[in-house]
């Protein structure tokens, strides 16, 4: 609970997936997956549920014998490749409301792809979110290469992606450029309960006032989406093991 707010996380994790076959069960570093994200949630000081929605006995047995909370499972038609997220979330946050024992204030949104987020940045999200009286906190980074300085191809020519970027030609000079980490989204249950908004959501319909949390640790960035990903982010793992080791 932060400041008299009772706050769940939510994350959604299906048994289905092409790219990485058993994706969210797949062990990082000896434990699954969704695990990662589970134990950061219950080591969050203002979490009061931490919640996952599945499809899958298996998933929903193992986030149980790691803290979290299964209420139910997922009905089929939620659970397919191109289910958006979005739909998955109202279903649960609908679910909650109706049926939790208590109400809740805010929902966290841990995806299990992005598994080496923290519990102090959940923390960190939460208070910034009442803090700033937002209608979403969403954790961001940096991008490598600013798009000011990017190109798209219009008639077979090379233009600049954004009419301005000729205007700046220092390095110093290009605006800060951040992209969605998919680490962390704080929402009020409002946001999941009004009528169904288009499948593509645009940055705009996370509310009026989004305040980003801003995430610059190299690991707690990293989106696990391919068999490379997992293979790279174990890499950079246990050399920071390794490197803390000596």
């Amino acid at each position: 609970m932060y400041d008299g707010h009772r706050v769940i996380a939510i994350t959604c994790a299906r048994g289905g997936s092409k790219a990485v076959p058993g994706k969210n069960l797949r062990p990082l570093l000896g434990k699954p997956l969704i695990a990662h994200s589970i134990e950061a949630a219950c080591g969050s000081r203002y979490l009061d549920g931490r919640v996952v929605s599945t499809d899958s006995p298996q998933i929903a047995a193992v986030a149980e014998r790691y803290g979290a909370w299964v209420p139910f499972l997922r009905p089929p038609e939620l659970a397919q490749d191109h289910t958006p997220q979005l739909a998955v979330l109202r279903h649960a946050v609908r679910w909650l409301v109706e049926r939790a024992p208590e109400p809740f204030d805010a929902v966290v949104t841990l995806q299990p792809t992005t598994p080496m987020r923290t519990a102090e940045q959940i923390d960190a999200a939460i208070a910034l979110f009442f803090r700033e009286d937002a209608d979403c906190v969403l954790g961001v980074t940096t991008v490598e290469h600013s798009p000011y300085w990017m190109f798209t191809v219009r008639d077979d020519h090379l233009q600049p992606l954004l009419d301005s970027a000729g205007d700046i030609t220092q390095r110093q000079a290009l605006p800060s450029v951040y992209r969605a980490t998919g680490s962390i989204y704080v929402n009020r249950p409002e946001h999941f309960l009004s009528p169904a908004p288009p499948k593509v959501v645009p940055l705009w319909e996370l509310g009026e006032k989004v305040v980003p949390l801003v995430i610059e640790d190299p690991l707690g960035r990293i989106d696990l989406d391919t068999e490379l990903d997992f293979a790279m982010l174990e890499a950079l793992l246990r050399e920071t093991q390794l490197a803390s080791a000596g």
